[in-house]
C-alpha cells in the first residue's frame, strides 16, 4: 500500500514538474535589436532599440508586432545579422534585425 502510495506522488509530482517547465519554456523570451524605418509602430521598440518577442518567433512575427503595412511586407527586404533574412528566419536572443528598401537609381 506504502509503495502505490509513493508511485502516485512521484507520478503527480512528476506531471506538475513537466507542466511547469512546459510552461515556463513558452513564456521564454528573447531580445533582438531593430533598425526600423519611421514609418512602423515603435510602440514595442523599447528606448535601446530592442523588441521583445518570444522564443521561436520570426520576421513575419516582427512584421506584425511592429505593424508593418501588408502591402510593404511584400516589398521590403530585411537581414539579419547583416545576412538576408525571409520572413520564416527564426529570431534567436541578441540578433540584430535590420529593414531595407529597394531604391531605383538612375
Amino acid at each position: 500500500m506504502g509503495s502505490r502510495v509513493g508511485n502516485e506522488y512521484r507520478a503527480q509530482t512528476q506531471a506538475e514538474s513537466i507542466h511547469f517547465l512546459n510552461g515556463f519554456k513558452a513564456n521564454m523570451t528573447i531580445r533582438v535589436k531593430v533598425y526600423a524605418p519611421g514609418f512602423v509602430s515603435h510602440d514595442s521598440i523599447d528606448p535601446d532599440g530592442f523588441v521583445e518577442l518570444a522564443e521561436g518567433d520570426s520576421v513575419g512575427t516582427l512584421y506584425k508586432k511592429l505593424k508593418l503595412p501588408i502591402p510593404l511586407r511584400l516589398v521590403i527586404a530585411c537581414s539579419v545579422n547583416y545576412g538576408q533574412a525571409k520572413r520564416n528566419t527564426r529570431l534567436k536572443d541578441g540578433d540584430i534585425v535590420t529593414f531595407l528598401f529597394p531604391t531605383a537609381g538612375g
